[in-house]
Order: C-alpha cells, then structure tokens, then sequence
C-alpha cells in the first residue's frame, strides 16, 4: 500500500511540473512569479484573480482597495495602472508560501515572526502602504565611571566582543549600535521567530522547535520541499546567531 501511494505521488508530482513548464511563460507574461509559487493550483488561482482584476471597473478597483484594511487616512491611489498594480501585489502575496512570505517581510524590514500566511500577507500590505511608524529616538550613552579614580573610563570589551551584539554571556543586544550588522542579525532572530532581545539559551530553544517542525523526515511528500526550505533557512539563521553568542 505505501509503495503504491507512493508511486501515486511521484505522478502526481511530475504531472504538476509539465503543466507547470508548459504554462510557465503565459503566466509569467502576466507577471506571476511562477517559482516562487509552491503548487500548480497556486499559480492558477493567482492567474485567474489577475484576470479579475483587470475585468472590474475603476470604482470596483476603489472598492476593493478598501477592502485591504488600511486606515482611512491613506488614500487609494488615483490612477487605475496604480490602483491595479497595487491589488495585483496583493493577490499574489495570498497565493505564496509561508516562507516566501517571510522572505519579502524580511526584505521590507518587517517582522516575519507569525505562524499564519494571512498575517503575513496583513504584515506586507500594511507595510507596503500603511502609514510609517514613528520614529524611535537614540538613547543617550551614559559614561562608565570608575571607582576610586574620580574619572570616567572607557569600557572594556568582554562579552560583547561585536558592538551592540550578545557575547559570550548571552546578553541582550543593542539594536542602535553598529546599524548595518543590526540589519543582518535582526533577519536572523526573524527567522527563529523570536524578538530581537532573545537571550543565547531562548535562541537554542526556538532552533531546536522549528528544527524538529520543518525537518524533512517529518513532512509528507508534498510539502516536503517546502519544508526542506524552511530547515535550510532555520539552521542558516541558527549558525549566523551561533557565531555572535560564541555558543560553539
């Protein structure tokens, strides 16, 4: 019996590809990125909602941007091309994986940390159009005074061997020093899933979680590649962090 559902699968699979190759450069014409999407199904919801959207009318667009949940003080865009283009992005972001998801999330510097592709896809279109968030002040560097000397002295590196990052002692790290480290690292803990303040040991627990989650022997056939992915990107994430808290 497994060996015969197994075999069912291997078709099943290389049945979804041809038809993926074959419609490969039509859906791609219309702008679908037809890689990252993770089934034929995907790709053909995502061409067939394209479709729709150039069917309906300007103020049928209008509507529908309302429906996307921005505030009411961002206003929609007053030319059809942008309007359009604007629900196109939209609908392919409700077709992509969860890892893709996060992959843009992170790219647009914002937190990937939720388990469900909708908010996800919340995430991205607030984002994208949304307000921006106020900005948040530098704290002032409060001098390190010495004992008996009278004089303020330099600190001393130990622990935190990298500025603004955990060390040997797994401290919380300074997301406003060295910015363009900050940048790369905080992609990692979004990775993890974790806030950006998680110590050395809440790192090794969040790895271990998702490493046991997306490991590929514990996926079926079909979302087999998509979790083969998301392991890859977990332990990559893990071994990035690993080097900064020196837990090797």
């Amino acid at each position: 019996l497994s060996c015969s559902l197994g075999d069912e699968v291997s078709r099943r699979e290389v049945v979804e590809r041809l038809v993926m190759v074959e419609c490969a450069d039509l859906w791609q014409k219309k702008g679908l990125p037809v890689k990252r999407l993770a089934t034929i199904q995907a790709a053909a919801d995502a061409a067939a909602e394209l479709d729709r959207l150039a069917a309906l009318s300007d103020s049928e667009l209008r509507a529908e941007h309302a429906a996307l949940g921005l505030p009411s003080t961002v206003a929609a865009p007053t030319k059809r091309p942008e309007l359009l283009s604007r629900l196109r992005q939209v609908a392919i972001w409700r077709q992509l994986p969860v890892y893709e998801l996060r992959k843009d999330c992170q790219e647009r510097q914002l937190s990937a940390a939720a388990p469900e592709a909708r908010d996800l896809v919340e995430r991205l279109i607030q984002g994208a159009w949304g307000p921006a968030p106020p900005k948040r002040e530098r704290p002032r560097e409060t001098p390190i005074f010495g004992s008996g000397t009278g004089g303020s002295q330099p600190h001393k590196p130990g622990a935190w061997s990298h500025p603004g990052f955990p060390g040997d002692q797994g401290r919380p790290w300074n997301p406003y020093a060295a910015p363009d480290l900050a940048k790369g690292l905080a992609r990692h803990f979004q990775t993890l899933e974790i806030p950006l303040a998680s110590s050395a040991e809440e790192v090794k627990r969040a790895y271990r979680r998702l490493a046991l989650r997306f490991h590929p022997d514990k996926n079926p056939c079909e979302a087999a590649e998509q979790a083969s992915q998301r392991f890859r990107e977990v332990t990559q994430a893990y071994e990035a962090l690993c080097e900064h808290f020196k837990l090797r």
